[in-house]
């Protein structure tokens, strides 16, 4: 079996395919939330109505009661309603707001460094430099202190190479 000591490639993401890949990775990273979203929405929606039917009983006026309700049912609607639209937005105006996404870019991987080189910026850095990494089903996000952010897809990438760069990339 061959081992590869070197990874190179020649990027150039969209717009399309970061910002599906980034709103994707923002929906599961917020899917811990989701279940708690549904409870307390639930709550205030049975809240609500108990205070339509019961609120001379419970000091709780109907307009209220309306508002619970009304709440409630946003915050069970939020996670596959609102969040998908949030993301895709917020994920929109980060490749918007970052110059080296949109830059063609050239990498070459080794274990212990990526040497980048596009229109911007020149140089080698450290994989000890790298400040956070996030993998979804399309991309590789890397992030290189609050200036630097690459996106590299996977579909450039065999199985094999997969596997390697995830070797290289520092544990979480």
């Amino acid at each position: 079996m061959e081992t590869t000591t070197e990874l190179s490639l020649s990027v150039l993401v969209t717009r399309e395919e970061y910002c599906e890949a980034a709103a994707e990775y923002r929906r599961t990273a917020g899917k811990q939330q989701s279940a708690m979203l549904y409870i307390v929405g639930a709550v205030l929606v049975l809240l609500g109505i108990a205070g339509a039917f019961f609120g001379q009983f419970i000091s709780l006026s109907f307009s209220a009661a309306f508002s619970l309700i009304v709440l409630g049912v946003f915050l069970v609607c939020y996670d596959g309603v609102f969040a998908p639209l949030f993301s895709s937005a917020a994920a929109a105006r980060e490749y918007d707001e970052n110059e080296d996404l949109r830059y063609a870019t050239t990498y070459r991987f080794s274990a212990d460094s990526v040497e980048v080189k596009n229109g911007r910026m020149e140089g080698t850095l450290p994989m000890s430099a790298l400040s956070s990494w996030k993998e979804t089903g399309n991309l590789f996000l890397l992030t290189f202190g609050r200036e630097c952010q690459f996106a590299i897809p996977k579909r450039l990438l065999d199985p094999g190479q997969v596997e390697t760069l995830r070797a290289w990339l520092p544990r979480r």
